[in-house]
């Protein structure tokens, strides 16, 4: 059997929340709003001062936004991480014709 990857173990973390803590389970794409950019303000600090241990965690932070943002898509019927996976491949494949030649991916 295959472990679960990172992203997809954040993701059943944050489902698990959003059953069993009312506060998570609340929660909506725009009540977490103002967390995500205080988030992405603190990872930009923590990158401007090149704290690798503080980048670890602003990150984490960030991906656990990430996946909940992941989760409350997949709520809504609208994407998942599958989804969003592919996308971003999509995009890098067509950034990169010079390293993927077509049809590769």
């Amino acid at each position: 059997m295959q472990e679960p990857s990172a992203l997809g173990r954040v993701v059943e973390l944050v489902r698990d929340l959003r059953r069993r803590c009312p506060w998570d389970g609340a929660q909506t794409p725009q009540t977490l709003r103002p967390y995500l950019i205080e988030e992405v303000f603190e990872l930009d600090h923590a990158l401007g001062l090149d704290d690798a241990t503080a980048i670890r965690v602003e990150l984490g932070d960030l991906l656990l936004h990430l996946a909940f943002q992941i989760v409350l898509a997949e709520e809504r019927g609208q994407f998942g991480a599958e989804d969003l996976t592919r996308q971003v491949e999509e995009k890098m494949w067509r950034r990169h014709p010079h390293l993927f030649s077509p049809g590769e991916g």
